[in-house]
């Protein structure tokens, strides 16, 4: 039997239902039964969110250039992820989210080219026990583990490099810093990297999703592109031809733009067959071109690294909280009673939990003495065998 990451970590963790990592803690933190659904029941959503999807992408992306691999390598990498777009995804979607990864590792590469910190570990598992903080003695069921992305030092300072992709303001005086004091996930990795090697604290690692998508170019633009070829430092291979309705149509290295047409122009005697003036809309290579320049004009702005401490105290104080937390994950298990957080079903802008379909609709998925789910699980959904896939080889925990 050839062996994979998912049977790897079986053998480690079983099918992970008693143990706890960063994400089944914030998971449980957020709404019990959020937590049972995930991590008792191992119901995922049969298809990947797009802001996870491109996580875990990212991560893979830091992982080949810790690796040695230079970032021509990693993109040529991004292509081969990127040559098949799934069918519940646009096709423009998809090849803007492969630029979008592709110009951030490379703007990436060049800003954190000189690294002061050196790497001694990437990607390293860890399985702990949970510690009673007022007896000193261990759980014997319960575990804490996770997946460390590097472990790097900086002159005598041991840390744990966590990398991060998020929407947020990382101006350093934003909210977003101040809210990593109370981060459970730094304390959990400090905590854990303690207790491994001696570790500081955490060397934050974060890059800020664009906010821009392909526009369109005035008039003006898109003639100066259409003679020389030449957008954003790039050339690209541009050729105008006549569509059926008798219009411009417009290839971009292969790839036909979106084409707005102008003012139908009026004839004149020195000019009786003016040309239609028209404008077109950035194919997503035409993006990345922009988008590289957008990166590289503003690096503080997408890029940045701050050390985050964590004295004695405040590991204590996380401790008790562990413990706490992981004594009522373990008594709504033995009960069955996982209760619903109402306030977590709708979140930012028009986002909303991938599961309200389950709780909205009044959907009883159980689990049997046998170990099997007894009510059929709505459209969109799939049992996984593991229930933490960040444990996994070829997964990683994201925003």
């Amino acid at each position: 039997m050839t062996q994979t990451a998912e049977t790897t970590a079986k053998d480690v963790w079983s099918d992970g239902r008693h143990v706890l990592t960063a994400s089944s803690t914030r998971a449980h933190k957020k709404c019990p039964y959020l937590y049972y659904l995930q991590y008792v029941l191992g119901i995922r959503p049969a298809i990947e969110e797009q802001a996870l999807r491109f996580g875990k992408a990212w991560h893979r992306c830091l992982e080949l250039l810790a690796g040695g691999q230079s970032v021509e390598q990693v993109v040529a990498q991004i292509d081969q992820w990127y040559a098949q777009c799934p069918t519940h995804v646009e096709l423009t979607d998809w090849h803007v989210e492969r630029e979008t990864l592709a110009a951030a590792i490379s703007a990436y590469d060049w800003f954190w080219k000189i690294d002061p910190a050196q790497v001694e570990a990437c990607e390293q598992t860890f399985n702990l026990p949970i510690v009673n903080p007022e007896t000193g003695a261990a759980s014997t069921k319960w575990r804490m583990a996770g997946k460390i992305d590097k472990r790097v030092r900086r002159g005598e300072r041991l840390l744990v490099r966590e990398h991060k992709s998020s929407s947020a303001d990382l101006s350093p005086q934003s909210d977003y810093w101040l809210q990593k004091r109370l981060d459970s996930q730094i304390s959990f990795y400090v905590l854990a990297g303690r207790q491994l090697a001696g570790v500081a604290g955490v060397d934050y690692d974060v890059f800020r999703k664009p906010q821009i998508r392909p526009s369109m170019l005035t008039q003006g633009e898109t003639k100066a592109f259409v003679q020389s070829g030449e957008y954003c430092g790039d050339r690209f291979d541009v050729y105008v031809a006549t569509d059926l309705d008798g219009g411009p149509m417009v290839s971009v290295d292969t790839i036909v733009a979106d084409v707005k047409l102008g003012a139908a122009p009026k004839p004149t005697k020195a000019n009786p067959n003016p040309e239609q003036p028209f404008a077109i809309r950035e194919t997503p290579a035409m993006f990345g071109a922009r988008l590289v320049q957008t990166i590289c004009a503003e690096p503080a702005r997408y890029f940045a690294r701050q050390e985050i401490a964590r004295t004695e105290l405040d590991l204590e104080q996380f401790r008790h909280e562990l413990w706490a937390q992981m004594q009522a994950i373990n008594d709504q298990t033995l009960s069955g009673r996982f209760f619903r957080n109402e306030n977590a079903c709708l979140q930012k802008g028009d986002k909303k939990c991938p599961y309200c379909s389950i709780c909205w609709f009044g959907c009883e998925v159980r689990i049997s003495d046998d170990g099997s789910i007894i009510e059929d699980l709505p459209d969109g959904f799939e049992i996984k065998p593991f229930m933490h896939e960040e444990l996994l080889s070829d997964s990683s925990e994201s925003d």
